[in-house]
């Protein structure tokens, strides 16, 4: 038996979307840490996810990246550093949370 080599495959799909869903599993773990009281941790957390997702964009080639990879390379990279810088930001210095 063939193995099916359509783009239509869920695994197909898992393929080409992997580096979107390994972004995503950082979610959840961030709501994890704010769930259990961490909430400057878990901003820092989505900062640094921010980050990586940043220099993944510039390392990376766009047809591995699926869907992080929406504008030009350097417009992208620019706004995942912008918004890691951001949260990063606001979770260090938003008192009593």
């Amino acid at each position: 038996m063939e193995p099916d080599n359509s783009p239509y495959t869920l695994r197909a799909a898992i393929r080409r979307q992997r580096w979107f869903l390994l972004a995503l599993t950082g979610i959840p773990v961030a709501l994890l840490a704010a769930w259990a009281g961490q909430v400057p941790f878990a901003g820092v957390l989505l900062g640094v996810e921010c980050l990586l997702l940043g220099v993944a964009r510039l390392a990376v080639p766009a047809r591995l990246l699926g869907g992080i990879a929406v504008r030009e390379r350097k417009l992208d990279a620019a706004l995942y550093f912008s918004l890691s810088a951001a949260l990063i930001a606001l979770a260090l210095t938003a008192p009593n949370l």
